[in-house]
């Protein structure tokens, strides 16, 4: 990306390698949640058109997939051998008992347990970096879905 083609308030260094963190980061907290004011897209400001850069590093991802969840699911505690990166959709969810909901993105760092329980259901858009391990029905099937 060329520094004419970043045409943002941000910083470009403040952009996340997913591939580095240790903790969750979200929408709600980067940039002390304000976000959306630091990555408007400069070269559109027409009131009914707003453009926002979402910054991380998407480079590292090659998988995209749309997870559907079912109100009242329980996905039990897991980790991913890899970052995960999530945009809400549609719903909510409590993520090691905080809430996201719509267009809150979040990534999960590699090696992060954590469960997810929803009394809504919810849509998300998830980014992995390959076919996820722990994403085939083999190891699913071991991991018995729970119900609110």
């Amino acid at each position: 990306m060329s520094d004419l083609e970043f045409a943002f308030e941000m910083d470009r260094s403040l952009v996340i390698d997913p591939t580095k963190i240790t903790e969750i980061v979200s929408s709600q907290d980067f940039l002390g949640g304000d976000w959306l004011k630091k990555t408007k897209h400069k070269l559109f400001n027409e009131p009914q058109l707003k453009k926002y850069f979402i910054p991380v590093d998407f480079r590292y991802y090659g998988l995209e997939l749309i997870s559907i969840i079912d109100p009242g699911t329980i996905i039990p505690r897991h980790a991913h051998t890899e970052p995960v990166y999530r945009y809400v959709l549609d719903g909510s969810f409590k993520l090691n008992g905080r809430e996201f909901e719509r267009d809150d993105w979040l990534i999960v760092p590699a090696n992060y347990e954590y469960e997810i329980e929803t009394r809504s259901g919810y849509r998300v858009l998830s980014k992995y970096h390959e076919q996820c391990e722990e994403c085939t029905w083999s190891k699913l099937s071991k991991m018995p879905l729970g119900k609110l």
